[in-house]
């Protein structure tokens, strides 16, 4: 890697996950009354504190000659996972389908109290995420696999997440027939696209904030 563009990589920001301070801080005053999401948040910074998930990403997508499509990185806020999956009240199992540093998955389950799966090919990202659980506890609830999340058994019900914003047209027609798996009834929540497919309903869309500004999010239903 060119030496200017670790540096930009690793300036994105000190603590990238803090997107930007207005959003931090309302995380803070939502969230940091739970102590465990206060420690999450103090272990994912330490665990970070070197090497930015931006330049992890950007390092091991070209040592692994992975597609930039599907590893480029970014995070959801917590206040936005809150208000997308507080309009679902979810009891099922949320599975995190390229679930990056493993914060949207372990802030789903410790606030949510719901089991919780998370597909990875970043090997950095899902040793990190393994180093989370273990020092939280979470072994029993929390599961992350190095694994494209295309070739994972989805033959299950459940919350389905993809965060997949830069996917191109042949991933998306992937994604869709992948999804042909999960069970009647699973909800699949996707960003900036909808998906267009006879066992998928679409049942609802909006707005919600991310670090870039606003963004659609699209809710379907699995039909029978």
């Amino acid at each position: 890697m060119k030496f200017f563009e670790f540096i930009y990589l690793s300036g994105l920001s000190i603590w990238n996950h803090f997107y930007n301070f207005g959003i931090y801080l309302q995380e803070i005053k939502q969230f940091y009354a739970i102590s465990l999401l206060r420690k999450l948040d103090f272990l994912y910074m330490m665990t970070y504190a070197l090497r930015s998930p931006f330049t992890i990403s950007a390092q091991e997508t070209r040592q692994h000659h992975l597609p930039e499509t599907v590893t480029t990185y970014g995070e959801t806020p917590w206040i936005t996972l809150k208000a997308i999956l507080d309009s679902l009240h979810p009891q099922d199992p949320f599975y995190d389908l390229g679930s990056g540093t493993g914060r949207t998955l372990l802030f789903v389950h410790l606030y949510y109290h719901v089991p919780v799966v998370g597909f990875e090919i970043i090997p950095t990202f899902v040793q990190k995420t393994q180093w989370l659980i273990q020092k939280l506890n979470l072994s029993s609830e929390v599961k992350i696999s190095q694994l494209d999340w295309l070739q994972a058994d989805l033959k299950q019900k459940g919350i389905f997440y993809i965060a997949g914003t830069c996917y191109d047209d042949e991933m998306i027609e992937k994604m869709e027939k992948k999804l042909h798996e999960i069970e009647e009834g699973s909800i699949v929540i996707t960003l900036s696209y909808h998906l267009e497919v006879d066992h998928l309903e679409l049942f609802t869309e909006a707005k919600y904030l991310f670090s870039c500004g606003k963004g659609s999010v699209y809710f379907h239903r699995r039909k029978k």
